[in-house]
């Protein structure tokens, strides 16, 4: 099979025919914050949204803070469907080619208001359907979140009970899901990727964000090598097997890799370049952009 790669951020890409940036549309200041005090260039610079029209570019919300040294609050709010449909519209002005649109980004992750209102993830899903009905959109945008992700046989109870009440809301059909199976790829395995795309039935999969952990915390252990020794070799491995489990299935049309720059925060390092040094991750996705 076939399918398409790209890098993130995608100003750093060579050339891919598609590109992702996420797009903080009120985490950064709240939508009651005037505009005399919001960073100026803000939105442009997250987007990371090419300058011509003759690359496909998508983008998504969330509610993480751009400032990645600690995690968001988990008391930032979602937006009201005014507040979104304001938001997407000013997008929409800002960059009307875009056309492939995630309505929120890891809408089940614990640090997204998302995560405790399936119904809201659902509705901002059908708002962009709404404003945006020429676009390709990623109905939901779902992280590989197990139970109990270091158990042998790891189950998705909770994320397939909170997958089964958005579908209750969406009312829009599941052509696109996205899914972050980072768990998978750095557990070499697929039981995530499986139980995520059984639950949401959609007729194709996008990888909205994925790659192989260089360091996230202390991941790399005795536990976790299977087979490695270093950080360098296992995110190379792990970049090795993301592609092949790619491959392997066929409605998997897209993989976006995260990300292009390593070593600059100080939990979460997934970077293919460290301190403008390549890493052995980058040789790989050669292969592939």
């Amino acid at each position: 099979m076939s399918f398409s790669s790209a890098v993130l951020p995608s100003i750093v890409a060579r050339k891919p025919a598609s590109t992702r940036s996420t797009t903080p549309t009120w985490s950064g200041a709240p939508p009651s914050q005037s505009k005399s005090t919001r960073s100026p260039g803000r939105g442009d610079a997250a987007c990371h949204c090419p300058a011509s029209r003759s690359q496909s570019s998508s983008t998504g919300t969330d509610a993480t803070p751009r400032v990645y040294e600690r995690p968001p609050p988990r008391t930032i709010p979602a937006p009201t469907a005014k507040q979104y449909e304001k938001a997407l519209r000013a997008f929409k002005a800002r960059f009307p080619y875009v056309r492939n649109v995630v309505a929120w980004n890891e809408i089940n992750h614990f640090t997204q208001p998302t995560s405790r209102s399936p119904a809201s993830a659902a509705k901002f899903t059908n708002t962009v359907a709404k404003l945006c009905k020429s676009c390709k959109i990623v109905v939901a945008d779902v992280l590989d979140q197990a139970d109990d992700p270091t158990a042998k046989n790891p189950k998705f109870t909770n994320t397939a009970k909170y997958i089964k009440t958005f579908r209750k809301y969406l009312k829009v059909s599941r052509g696109i899901c996205g899914i972050h199976n980072y768990s998978d790829v750095n557990r070499f395995r697929s039981t995530g990727t499986k139980a995520l795309m059984s639950s949401l039935g959609c007729k194709e999969y996008w990888l909205t964000e994925t790659g192989g952990l260089y360091n996230f915390g202390s991941f790399w252990s005795k536990k976790t090598y299977k087979g490695c020794s270093k950080a360098s070799s296992c995110q190379l491995k792990a970049t090795k097997y993301m592609f092949s489990l790619a491959k392997a299935n066929k409605k998997i049309k897209r993989l976006y890799v995260y990300t292009w720059f390593g070593a600059v925060t100080p939990r979460f390092d997934a970077g293919l370049v460290a301190n403008g040094q390549p890493r052995p991750a980058l040789t790989e996705l050669r292969k592939y952009v």
